[in-house]
């Protein structure tokens, strides 16, 4: 998502390490979009199957998990490794994007950062997490003016989540969806 607000202008970043480009790099956008697609569908295909199922398992209860037949450290590894690869694979496109990569990138807020849409968007939830990036990222964006004084409103924002809505948006706009069908349906019977 940062790199959509970067390419469409939304923030006040421009390109370093590539002199005389432009800060609407198109290219950029549907190689990410193509990217992206073809993450969410892995990532569908994978929470659907046994493997999501045992990753579930784990989460919600470890030994429960474990004393129905699952073995942790095999789905721990292969959990890793799977968010190793995603996170390699972005990043070597986030390094090709910005020309030249230094420590200062990489700083915590930016893991804060994650981790508040993560949370925003509702733990477990793959397209909660996609609606809460493209929601949040420009309010992110908007807050960087704030300095260090963000990082308490993501913590704020984070414990507010938690506390009242724990499902996240996902959670949300699911209860929204069952609230819209039964007033459909007590509508529809009237007339």
């Amino acid at each position: 998502m940062k790199c959509v607000c970067i390419s469409f202008g939304f923030t006040d970043h421009h390109r370093v390490g590539l002199p005389g480009s432009s800060p609407i790099q198109l290219p950029f956008f549907y190689i990410l979009l193509l990217i992206s697609v073809g993450i969410y569908i892995i990532m569908t295909l994978i929470v659907n199957s046994n493997m999501g199922l045992a990753f579930r398992a784990i989460g919600q209860n470890l030994l429960a998990a474990r004393t129905s037949g699952v073995n942790p450290t095999r789905y721990k590894v292969i959990n890793w490794t799977i968010a190793c690869a995603v996170a390699g694979l972005l990043g070597g496109f986030y390094a090709h994007f910005i020309g030249i990569l230094t420590p200062d990138l990489m700083h915590f807020r930016h893991t804060v950062e994650v981790l508040a849409l993560a949370y925003i968007g509702g733990r477990g939830s793959l397209w909660g997490g996609l609606i809460a990036s493209f929601l949040m990222t420009p309010v992110f964006q908007y807050l960087k003016s704030l300095m260090e004084i963000r990082l308490i409103l993501y913590g704020f924002l984070l414990v507010l989540v938690m506390m009242y809505y724990p499902q996240g948006l996902a959670g949300a706009f699911l209860w929204l969806g069952k609230w819209i069908g039964r007033r459909g349906k007590n509508n529809g019977g009237k007339k």
